[in-house]
């Protein structure tokens, strides 16, 4: 998620982790990082650019890739866990946020964190919202409330709700709101066991010559949402680069299920072509 943040208050997040400036980094002696239970997130502070580290040689890698990524000059290593993943969306009122969305997270396998976002009617997440309600009532003291709104990156494990990242941004991503449209669009309806799942329109680096396959998926039945933002001559950078990615394009699907909406996703990912003429990393 690419968040910009107006502030980011590192002390609140809950897993281990080291920060370390372009200066340390240069210094830091990685072997001194322990592998005994990978993986390691490795991120810049504003979040444009999170990879996994499950060897060192991965480490080595992914610390440099981030330093040139990094945009005030600070790396994140976290400790990688196991659990249900949230994106908790919280807006300002008065001095506080205040809980107003909550959609389930899963990340793509592979080398570098690249989310979808998905919200089903089937799941039991009213306990997980109270949860997710009081944490950010405890969190409001802790976070000046600067900007319009609050989203946490939450990971629930069998015994505690973790923080793993905070981003405090003045306006959501389009995407986000667009997930919100459509889930709210289907409560309203009044439809039972329904998935909204949104997944990023991913393509090789390179200069755009030509965009395909757009209006087939737009009339496709339960495709709610495409939205291309790019177009033939501009230039898409490596999907580990997030603010690339955000302006690259999302597509909304809704099933009866997860599989179903995920299926419908992933078949409107090949109908959509981008080619690309080159490969930029």
């Amino acid at each position: 998620m690419n968040s910009n943040p107006v502030e980011t208050p590192i002390k609140l997040i809950t897993l281990p982790y080291i920060i370390l400036n372009k200066d340390e980094l240069n210094n830091f002696d990685i072997s001194k990082i322990p592998f005994n239970n990978p993986p390691l997130w490795i991120r810049t502070l504003n979040n444009s650019f999170c990879g996994v580290a499950t060897e060192i040689h991965d480490l080595s890698l992914l610390l440099k890739k981030a330093s040139l990524k990094s945009q005030d000059d600070y790396i994140l290593i976290q400790k990688g866990i196991k659990g249900k993943i949230f994106y908790a969306i919280g807006k300002r009122y008065r001095q506080k946020y205040i809980l107003t969305d909550v959609f389930n997270v899963k990340f793509l396998p592979g080398f570098y964190r690249v989310p979808y976002q998905y919200w089903s009617t089937s799941l039991p997440i009213q306990k997980e919202n109270k949860s997710i309600s009081q944490l950010f009532n405890s969190i409001s003291e802790y976070v000046s409330p600067k900007s319009k709104w609050l989203i946490l990156e939450l990971i629930e494990t069998l015994t505690k709700l973790h923080i793993a990242y905070i981003s405090a941004i003045d306006e959501l991503d389009i995407s986000l709101v667009e997930l919100q449209k459509v889930k709210q669009k289907i409560m309203k309806s009044g439809e039972k066991k329904y998935t909204v799942f949104l997944t990023w329109l991913l393509s090789a680096g390179g200069k755009i010559e030509d965009i395909s396959g757009v209006d087939i998926a737009t009339k496709t039945k339960d495709v709610e949402k495409v939205r291309i933002i790019l177009k033939p001559g501009d230039v898409i950078k490596h999907i580990s680069d997030i603010p690339s990615r955000d302006k690259t394009g999302f597509i909304i699907t809704k099933g009866k299920s997860f599989s179903q909406a995920y299926s419908l996703a992933k078949r409107m990912m090949k109908t959509i072509q981008i080619k690309t003429n080159n490969l930029i990393l």
